[in-house]
């Protein structure tokens, strides 16, 4: 199966006003290392990862290629 859509977030990057207070359990760093125990929970063998930053050039360079789901 795959997940055809899934981000990643650093708070301290200020990329977006979102999340905030208002999604309190996502309101913090969102990486690799916390999704891969969702994607084998559900049974996820590969994503998609969708990145976009409104105010300047995304640089993924903190999440480098990789199988996070193996």
């Amino acid at each position: 199966m795959i997940d055809a859509h899934q981000h990643f977030w650093q708070l301290g990057r200020g990329d977006y006003d979102w999340p905030n207070a208002s999604v309190a359990p996502i309101f913090r760093d969102f990486g690799p290392h916390d999704l891969a125990p969702l994607l084998a929970a559900a049974g996820v063998g590969q994503t998609v990862l969708v990145q976009a930053n409104r105010h300047r050039k995304v640089n993924l360079s903190p999440w480098p290629a990789c199988d996070i789901a193996a």
